[in-house]
């Protein structure tokens, strides 16, 4: 199995990676290694914005910091390239051309080396089984996060911030990647007025609490009681969720195309939380920690 990264776009780095894997699988075949399987791991990314969007933010980020686009003014995804003298792009992509089954169909009919498919050179070592985990590609798309809105406010320096009833506990992959930008819109939204630019806050209590580090344009200024909706969070907000402030976890509901909903992971309650503290201060040894 290879891991070559998250959110990958650019399908060049697979075929590189699959042209080494066969070319591995021959050596170790040749030395008397038997190899049942390959496996290419995941990584595939998926499509948060439109791509004419996500250019469009770019180059708010690198232009527009001075009206803080971005939080306190940092430089988020960019570095600068002292070869192009200009700053350069490197954090991830999000925006994806391929849905998981192009990808399949590409891997599958690209011409590798020796101007073979990559169904040929399978054939050619046995065809073992191959593996991939598509991961974020299949679910990342499908999840929405709900959270209600409990204030709207500036900051000391002016700039507009939405507090939601949800911290990055729910919502941490923004934290390890910090140019992760979903979209948000207000739900159930009938009324009309001017587009209004935002910081989305949670409820921790520390400042670092920020869903996103990057301006969301809303299409009104919310109200308390509003809900927001975070689109495109299937694939890690559930996974990286914690009671960080002792904050019971949401719950998850399955909505099918024809509208039916469905309970799949309930939420906690208080009880839940603190189910696992015990009374350090009693004599009987089933109070105090000592686990059977």
């Amino acid at each position: 199995m290879v891991h070559i990264g998250s959110q990958i776009t650019d399908m060049k780095a697979y075929y590189i990676v699959l042209d080494t894997l066969i070319n591995l699988f021959k050596e170790a075949q040749k030395i008397g290694i038997e190899v049942n399987e390959i496996n290419l791991g995941g990584g595939l990314g998926i499509q948060y914005f439109e791509m004419k969007d996500w250019d469009t933010i770019k180059i708010k980020i690198k232009n527009t910091r001075k009206e803080n686009y971005t939080w306190t003014n940092e430089l988020i995804g960019y570095e600068y390239n002292p070869e192009l003298k200009d700053l350069e792009w490197i954090g991830e992509e999000l925006s994806c051309a391929y849905t998981p089954d192009v990808f399949i169909q590409k891997l599958f009919n690209k011409k590798y080396s020796a101007n073979k498919t990559f169904k040929k050179k399978l054939e050619e070592i046995g065809t073992p089984k191959f593996v991939i985990e598509p991961g974020r590609s299949i679910v990342g798309n499908a999840g929405v996060t709900i959270a209600k809105i409990g204030r709207v406010s500036k900051t000391p320096l002016g700039q507009n911030m939405v507090h939601v009833d949800a911290g990055v506990n729910f919502h941490t992959f923004g934290t390890a990647v910090p140019e992760q930008l979903h979209r948000i819109e207000i739900a159930n939204n009938i009324e009309e007025g001017e587009t209004f630019e935002t910081f989305v806050a949670g409820n921790l209590c520390f400042t670092g609490d920020l869903l996103c580090k990057i301006k969301n344009r809303l299409v009104r200024k919310p109200k308390k009681g509003d809900y927001l909706l975070f689109y495109d969070t299937g694939a890690y907000s559930d996974f990286f969720a914690s009671n960080a402030n002792l904050f019971p976890r949401p719950a998850k509901v399955m909505v099918a195309k024809d509208g039916t909903d469905r309970l799949l992971v309930e939420r906690e309650d208080l009880f839940e939380v603190f189910h696992r503290e015990l009374d350090w201060r009693s004599d009987k040894e089933k109070d105090h920690g000592v686990q059977k």
